[in-house]
């Protein structure tokens, strides 16, 4: 309407298609977080297991390591197959339809919540706390806690409290590392991630050194440790 020119439609449905397919991409990424934030909570309450995942760090995730690789995908270029998609149905290709749901909250959720158990487990082991010695412990890993064992190991409290931290870290980094995997993966939805350069995006590089940047000041610095206990 505005230069009088028959090709600007096309221009103007890539350009729609685009828009469409960035917030699909960034909704999908947002979702795949969710699970490995909640499951923790669920075994909390569940079988009484100390928490893998303490409500700061889930809103640190949520608003501070996810903002800016979110925000990234909006500046993704197309596709290089979206105008040979057929039209989208309005009633049936939903913003977050169900293959995105299944792959992103199921899929990418269920892979980063293993990894997140898995880093949760293995920093206690290095405490000498075991898996088995978790469940219905709810009474412990605190300051004023009695001393607990483990396979003959006597923790104190404060290894306790130590240990804990160090593990809520783990998970916390767990999601973080696959987020920034997910990331990549969420550049395309229909081709290969290889067939262009999956650095093209500046802002979304940008974003990856923000995510690490934010991560490491909450692992590393005493005072944000402390503050966490």
């Amino acid at each position: 309407l505005m230069d009088d020119n028959f090709a600007s439609i096309v221009a103007g449905v890539k350009e729609g298609r685009s828009i469409f397919d960035s917030l699909r991409k960034s909704a999908a990424y947002t979702l795949a977080h969710l699970f490995p934030e909640i499951v923790p909570f669920l075994l909390n309450v569940a079988i009484g297991m100390p928490l893998g995942l303490p409500t700061l760090l889930v809103l640190l995730i949520d608003c501070g390591t996810e903002l800016a690789p979110a925000i990234s995908l909006a500046y993704e270029l197309s596709e290089g197959d979206v105008m040979k998609q057929p039209p989208r149905n309005a009633n049936a290709d939903r913003l977050v339809s169900r293959q995105v749901f299944i792959s992103s909250y199921i899929q990418i959720g269920l892979i980063e919540f293993f990894a997140g158990l898995a880093n949760y487990y293995y920093v206690f082991g290095l405490y000498g706390i075991f898996p088995h010695c978790l469940p219905f412990t709810l009474s412990f890993f605190t300051a004023t806690s009695d001393p607990f064992t483990c396979e003959g190991t006597v923790i104190s409290a404060d290894q306790q409290v130590e240990a804990l931290g160090a593990a809520q870290s783990a998970w916390y980094v767990a999601i973080v590392l696959c987020q920034i995997f997910n990331l990549f993966a969420s550049k395309t939805r229909r081709v290969s991630l290889f067939s262009s350069n999956p650095f093209n995006n500046e802002v979304l590089n940008a974003s990856v050194f923000i995510s690490l940047a934010i991560c490491c000041f909450i692992v590393y610095t005493p005072a944000v440790q402390q503050g966490f206990q």
